[in-house]
């Protein structure tokens, strides 16, 4: 369609896209379809020309004017991507705090109680985490061993920290491509890939600071909100305590919500 004459166009299948020209629909008039559908010329009438348009790209026929994907949508597909390669790469290479943490776990399975380890200051929830993970996996019929759960609980937490990052910064004027390059490059970054491959907590310290940005980045952040995502980023680990001082910074211009969120967070 043009807006300064009206002309009939010969448009490539794959090329139709849906007209949005529809404060004045009439210069749409003529539409020949090539592809799968070819053959149907469209003679519209200058009134019914948009409407007419958007019954051929909603017909069975017509498998085009599709949306694009949605930041959560291409967020989730990263995500995806991520975990399969950080699950697919675990290693086994142990002697570090997962064996410690593994131990832990694996003693809790036995019936012999929790130990210090399992509920650790620094970081109350991973282990118990990878603890109900191998349980419900027992529970139906399998034997994992412990490190390998407690690699694949790392990996969704960085899958989670990956996927998550495209929604929240095409939500802060990121562009697409931006914001999908930022998040692919993040995920093989050599913390994120060590991490995410073997039993340990921050990955999931990664995710929760990204809760974090989500909230305290809104144009009016509650202060709640801010206060309720610092609990969930120092559960996640307790050195994201930190996250006071640019919370406290972010809310400088409100001392109410600032006092809720340090109320609620701490």
């Amino acid at each position: 369609h043009s807006r300064r004459s009206c002309r009939q166009r010969q448009l490539p299948h794959r090329a139709l896209r849906r007209c949005r020209h529809e404060r004045d629909p009439r210069h749409l008039v003529a539409v020949t379809v090539t592809g799968p559908a070819a053959g149907a010329d469209l003679r519209l009438p200058h009134a019914d020309a948009g409407e007419g348009m958007r019954r051929v790209l909603r017909s069975p026929g017509m498998a085009i004017g599709r949306r694009p994907a949605t930041p959560t949508q291409a967020g989730f597909v990263l995500g995806a991507v991520a975990f399969a390669a950080y699950a697919l790469t675990c290693t086994r290479d142990l002697g570090g705090d997962d064996t410690v943490f593994a131990t832990a776990v694996d003693l809790a399975l036995q019936g012999r109680g929790p130990s210090r380890e399992l509920v650790h200051l620094h970081h109350p929830l991973f282990n118990p985490l990878v603890l109900a993970v191998a349980w419900v996996m027992r529970m139906l019929g399998a034997s994992p061993f412990v490190p390998d759960v407690g690699a694949w609980v790392a990996a969704a937490g960085a899958a989670l920290t990956v996927g998550g990052l495209v929604p929240v910064l095409r939500r802060a004027g990121v562009g697409e491509p931006t914001a999908l390059l930022t998040a692919a490059l993040t995920g093989v970054s050599g913390g994120m890939w060590l991490f995410g491959t073997m039993m340990e907590v921050y990955t999931w310290t990664a995710a929760a600071v990204l809760l974090w940005l989500a909230v305290a980045g809104r144009e009016r952040p509650h202060g709640v909100a801010c206060g309720a995502a610092l609990v969930g980023a120092m559960l996640g680990h307790l050195s994201a305590g930190l996250l006071v001082v640019p919370t406290a910074w972010r809310l400088r211009r409100a001392p109410s919500r600032l006092l809720q969120a340090l109320v609620v967070g701490l």
